[in-house]
């Protein structure tokens, strides 16, 4: 694709530009850059929360790049919730997605049905056509749709039918059969009493080092498991295997930063485990709890801002041959 070609934007009416990975040419694109696009939720929800601000403060982004609000829990629920359901799991199910926010912190139980509920839902969907390839969606739809992100809009599409049974399965059937399945795993992961039930109990994060390849090397050299919220659609990014019993994290931010440019001075940073990738140095892991709660530590770019924040001054240069 010629560079002049690539998508581009130069001062867009809606006075901001932002990207999400998602798909940045329409449609009908001759010849798309890529055919491996994220999901629109992310960008949306970045565009909506810019949309409400007339100035946005670092704050601001500090807030927005913390938000654990799913998009695509917001489209799907009405739908799934307009049906009715009697078993009782089932019901339980609904009651708790009814009461929940969309929202996707470590201590919400109704992210923990919806996202269990995925899972559940997508295996009963696509388990019996795929069999022993279902794993390989999974991977396909990593970052990407999947196939509930349409399906909806398709009542008689012939995946809602499971192909082992001698009668017909409607959307409802396959929907009340996946939230119970969602509460029973649940209880199991999380244990009978509901108020146990936390999406961080089911998604954690481990930060690894590189040099952890054994098991004694990763005792000494990771940091973690921890709870952690969000989850692949929200802008706080924090993408798992929907094939593992526990939703452990996989993918998420390496770093995060935000820079106003009319002062650089007021730079903010923060990256998981810390500065030095020494084991043992004092920062070798002081950033994860700011990482892991939303806080960060100046970046100053001004020399004078730099000296007046330094702790230590690291000097390299050639080697001094008198001191061998």
């Amino acid at each position: 694709m010629e560079y002049d070609s690539l998508p581009s934007s130069i001062d867009p009416e809606e006075g901001r530009l932002a990207t999400a990975n998602h798909c940045t040419v329409p449609a009908d694109t001759a010849e798309p850059p890529t055919y491996s696009w994220c999901a629109p939720y992310r960008y949306e929800r970045i565009a909506q929360l810019l949309s409400e601000l007339d100035h946005p403060s670092l704050e601001d982004f500090q807030r927005m790049q913390m938000d654990y609000h799913s998009l695509q829990a917001e489209r799907l629920l009405p739908c799934i919730l307009a049906f009715s359901y009697s078993d009782p799991d089932a019901r339980t199910a609904v009651d708790i997605l009814s009461g929940w926010d969309c929202n996707c912190p470590a201590n919400s139980a109704g992210a923990s049905v919806f996202q269990v509920f995925l899972s559940e839902w997508t295996t009963l969907l696509l388990g019996d056509e795929l069999g022993a390839h279902l794993d390989d969606y999974y991977l396909a739809s990593f970052l990407g749709y999947a196939v509930q992100d349409v399906i909806l809009d398709n009542l008689d599409e012939p995946l809602w039918d499971r192909r082992e049974t001698p009668h017909r399965e409607s959307a409802a059937d396959i929907l009340e059969a996946a939230l119970a399945a969602s509460v029973k795993r649940l209880r199991r992961s999380c244990g009978a009493n509901i108020d146990d039930w936390c999406w961080g109990r089911l998604h954690r994060i481990t930060h690894h080092h590189a040099g952890a390849t054994g098991w004694f090397s990763r005792l000494l050299l990771d940091r973690g498991p921890y709870p952690i919220g969000g989850e692949t659609n929200t802008v706080n990014a924090a993408v798992f295997n929907r094939t593992d019993e526990h939703f452990d994290v996989l993918v998420y931010p390496s770093a995060r930063i935000i820079m106003p440019l009319g002062d650089f001075d007021r730079t903010v940073v923060v990256g998981p485990m810390g500065q030095s990738g020494q084991p043992g140095h004092p920062h070798y892991d002081d950033m994860n709890t700011l990482w892991n709660e939303g806080g960060y530590i100046p970046f100053p770019f001004s020399r004078q801002r730099i000296e007046e924040r330094a702790v230590a001054t690291l000097i390299l240069g050639p080697e001094d041959s008198t001191s061998r």
